[in-house]
């Protein structure tokens, strides 16, 4: 039983969390932080690893990522980094099958067959002098970092021991747009935002890139928000949202992999006033948890419980 939970738990952080996202290319709104990571601000000159040009027309081509404008993967600092340049017209699909790309190759180093040799599979683990085998550069960190509209979207970063096995990883996400491709086109959500529109308040759902089972709710208004109003909508996520996204899901994988995590934002001019959390897994685990949703493993936390 375990092992076939194990197997569509695997399927599902591979290639369902951008699942039923609108793909609408629209013009991304402008942005209030700083746009660039703070790595990529750095005046050196970068020695890019393996050949450029032909990867980035493998991945425009084999893998379908169209609105990648540049990528760029060099060694610094004790670490490789990969850093991508989406432009706006960038679509769910795409960072999918980036990141099951990185996935196979960098993580699990078991590229899949079916896309052939994936770009730097050589430089990786293949050449005599690959970067699995070196001594003067080891891997034992790679930096994921993305950029969409020129703006800094998500990054990952992933940790390796000494046999080249994961053993921790870090996330971080820009929560200050909506990313339209990202945006959760279906009939709970919106019966959820008709049913809680409000005069000043502005109500949008989207997934988000970290592909935890976790959706971010960001309620936008220029005048603040009353207490009352605040737990009001608590209340109706604990009661109404929360349960009609778990019956989806459970409809679909008779598991709730897609909705463990409910993330509210009230901002005001885009500025995060309150945040709160509200973690969505089994009966006696559901509530609203004080954890940086960022850092919290909620598949993982998920799995435990059920496995108990």
């Amino acid at each position: 039983m375990k092992s076939k939970f194990n197997i569509i738990l695997v399927i599902v952080l591979i290639s369902t969390f951008f699942a039923g996202c609108s793909d609408t290319s629209e013009e991304i709104s402008p942005y209030e932080i700083d746009p660039v990571f703070e790595e990529d601000k750095k005046p050196e000159s970068i020695n890019l690893i393996g050949n450029n040009e032909e990867s980035q027309e493998y991945f425009e081509n084999d893998l379908a990522m169209k609105s990648l404008k540049d990528h760029k993967f060099y060694y610094s600092d004790n670490t490789y980094h990969f850093v991508l340049y989406f432009d706006q017209n960038i679509t769910s699909a795409e960072v999918g099958n980036f990141m099951s790309y990185l996935s196979n190759t960098f993580i699990s180093m078991s590229p899949a067959a079916a896309i052939g040799i994936p770009p730097y599979l050589y430089e990786f683990n293949l050449d005599d002098d690959s970067i699995m085998k070196s001594r003067e550069k080891p891997y034992r960190n790679l930096s994921l970092r993305v950029y969409i509209y020129d703006v800094r979207a998500f990054r990952r970063d992933y940790k390796f021991d000494d046999n080249l096995k994961l053993v921790s990883t870090s996330y971080w996400e820009n929560t200050y747009t909506d990313y339209p491709f990202l945006k959760m086109d279906t009939d709970i959500v919106a019966n959820f935002i008709e049913e809680n529109k409000s005069s000043g308040k502005d109500i949008t759902i989207r997934k988000t890139f970290k592909s935890d089972g976790v959706i971010l709710v960001k309620i936008e208004s220029s005048e603040g928000f009353k207490e009352k109003y605040i737990e009001e909508i608590k209340s109706k996520i604990e009661n109404d949202l929360a349960p009609a996204l778990e019956e989806e899901s459970m409809d679909i994988y008779s598991a709730n992999y897609q909705y463990l995590g409910i993330v509210l934002q009230f901002t005001q001019n885009n500025n995060i006033e309150e945040e709160y959390v509200y973690y969505n897994g089994l009966k006696e685990n559901k509530g609203w948890i004080d954890v940086d949703w960022m850092k919290h493993g909620f598949l993982s936390q998920y799995s435990s419980n059920r496995n108990k």
